[in-house]
């Protein structure tokens, strides 16, 4: 996995809350939406710290888990240019 820091992403997304739903466990996903650079970064917490699963850019659609039953077209996030 890939580890690094980031700086102040336009909206963090969490995925599952701080207990989880209906699992009594932690968060174990985050979704980082960047409209400026019209990205979407996929986290999975690993032990204590946040590794980046995968990149989505531009106007895909997309399926992310851990809500990959649902599919998720990017262009809607995205302000016109």
């Amino acid at each position: 996995m890939q580890y690094r820091r980031w700086s102040h992403p336009a909206l963090g997304v969490v995925v599952g809350g701080p207990f989880g739903f209906g699992t009594g466990g932690p968060m174990a996903h985050a979704w980082l939406v960047n409209p400026l650079s019209r990205t979407l970064e996929i986290l999975a917490l690993e032990g204590s710290r946040w590794a980046l699963l995968t990149t989505f850019a531009s106007d895909t659609k997309v399926r992310a888990v851990p809500c990959d039953a649902i599919e998720i077209d990017l262009k809607l996030l995205w302000p016109e240019a």
